[in-house]
Order: C-alpha cells, then structure tokens, then sequence
C-alpha cells in the first residue's frame, strides 16, 4: 500500500517537470539543431495526421533511400535540461531553444520536437537548402503527429501555424497544442490569414 502511494506521488511529481533535450548535427560542416520536448503529462490525441494523398516525389525518395534518409535523421544529443512547469517556464525554454527566426515542429503524444528551418545566419545557398530539408515534416516527425506546422518565438510566446505541405492539418489538429501545452505561452494562427502575415512574413 505504502509502495502504490509512493509511485503515485512519483508520477504526480514527474508531471511537473518537462524533460528539454537538445541534439545536433553536422552536415557537410553545417550545425543544425533539434530539440525534443518531453511533455511528461500523458497527452494523447485521438486523432493523428496522415500523409497527404499528393506527397512530393522528392520526399518520397529520401524517406525511401535509407542512406540519405540516415544523413539527415541522424542526431547525437549534446544536452537534457529539466524544467519545472512554473510561471517561468516559457521564459526558460526560450533561453534554452535559440530563438531562431523560424522552427518546423511536430507535436506526438507525449513530445513535441522543434528544428530550426530559417535565420538570416543562413547566407549562402547551401545553408539554405539543408535547413530546409534538415527540418522537413518527414524527417523530425519519426511518427504520424497530432499537429505539425512551423514555430516562431515572439514577445515571450510561441506562435504555432499549420504550415505543413507533408500532413496539411486543419485548426482542430494544431489547437490540440493547447491542451498538450498548457504551461506555455501560446498562440494560433492559420494560414492564409492576415494574422498570419503579421508573424510568418
């Protein structure tokens, strides 16, 4: 009895913290960086994304070429912080997560992942081109998400889109990041609206 009340207590004190892990990796002299976000909360969607129907030959590809596919998944953690789910909190994760002009994010049942996509730090064609495809939906998502779009970090909030060509997901999909963030400061907008030339121009 003393056993079960103890592992309830672990598990209650495990859902207050968030597990913050950074990875990076090296292509062809180019750092990129990704993070994964443990949510520690038991977030499950219902209902997850699917490929869309006209996929991009070029993603096609890749994903089926193990050896490109490898070169561009592969990431070799170089940090874990833990964060308590406090006032604080979105203002922690920003120091942590460089604040990047723009991130590609996955949202799973129990992660949410974040790459970097676009700075003006990338000068040069190629830096483009790697970001771009480092940070495809096909390759951060390792499973169908519950939201998937891209991130920008602003005035202390994270501002989410549903800017996905790979899973294409409505409003219902990316409001789920509320309820699987709560402890964030958080905003929505689609595509397509004025709202979201505002942050995503």
């Amino acid at each position: 009895m003393a056993s079960t009340r103890k592992n309830k207590k672990s598990i209650k004190k495990k859902k207050d913290y968030i597990i913050v892990e950074k990875y990076m990796r090296n292509i062809l002299g180019l750092d990129t960086r990704l993070y994964k976000i443990n949510l520690n909360q038991g977030f499950h969607c219902n209902k997850k994304l699917t490929l869309k129907k006209k996929v991009n030959p070029l993603t096609k590809k890749i994903k089926n070429n193990p050896i490109i596919y490898d070169i561009l998944t592969h990431h070799k953690k170089i940090s874990t912080k833990t964060l308590k789910k406090d006032k604080k909190i979105t203002e922690h994760l920003i120091k942590i997560i460089k604040p990047y002009e723009k991130y590609t994010y996955c949202l799973t049942s129990d992660t949410l992942i974040i790459a970097e996509t676009k700075s003006s730090e990338n000068k040069t064609k190629f830096a483009k081109v790697v970001k771009d495809y480092t940070s495809k939906h096909f390759n951060i998502c390792n499973e169908n998400p519950c939201a998937s779009g891209e991130l920008v970090i602003k005035d202390n909030t994270f501002i989410f889109d549903n800017s996905s060509g790979t899973f294409e997901p409505g409003y219902d999909s990316i409001k789920k990041l509320k309820t699987a963030l709560p402890f964030l400061n958080i905003k929505l907008v689609m595509m397509g609206t004025p709202e979201h030339l505002k942050y995503f121009s």
